[in-house]
């Protein structure tokens, strides 16, 4: 079965210091679940937390810079419907959850990881060549300068963002 999204959600009203996200209802077992986390003027790593008693715990994605995490996370067969708690965010934050059904059902679903912190002056992100055939490419693109709205997303290949 090939990679596909299944889903999203985003957290409501206007999120400081913390903030939750409904896992959607269409969510299965084994779907693969990313949850990108972006906190301005952050220090730490917020903490990513659900009432999916008995399921799976969030790990984080990406090392460093502590403004845009990604965190994930396999879905179990009481996933669905549950709550995602943020906390621990310093300033302005916001994110997004995106589900994706068809990923590999054991182990990490996710390889050849490129991650930069993009400074002012420098927002283009190096190029890589994935290491595995017919997989999905993600990305995460975390702005946390102070409310500036990404206008102009593009990539080479597979094609326009």
């Amino acid at each position: 079965m090939p990679v596909a999204f299944r889903a999203s959600a985003i957290p409501g009203g206007i999120p400081t210091t913390s903030f939750t996200v409904t896992i959607p209802a269409s969510t299965v077992a084994d779907d693969v679940l990313f949850l990108a986390v972006t906190n301005r003027n952050s220090t730490a790593d917020p903490s990513v937390t659900d009432n999916d008693t008995g399921g799976n715990t969030w790990a984080k994605v990406n090392d460093g810079n502590h403004n845009g995490s990604l965190w994930w996370k396999r879905a179990t067969s009481g996933t669905a419907g549950k709550t995602i708690t943020v906390s621990g965010l310093t300033n302005s934050s916001s994110g997004v959850l995106k589900v994706f059904s068809g990923a590999v059902t054991s182990g990490n679903p996710f390889t050849n990881m490129s991650v930069e912190d993009n400074a002012s002056g420098d927002e283009t992100h190096a190029g890589f060549t994935p290491n595995v055939a017919d997989e999905m490419i993600c990305a995460s693109i975390h702005n946390y300068g102070n409310d500036i709205a990404v206008t102009n997303l593009t990539c080479t290949d597979p094609g326009t963002l």
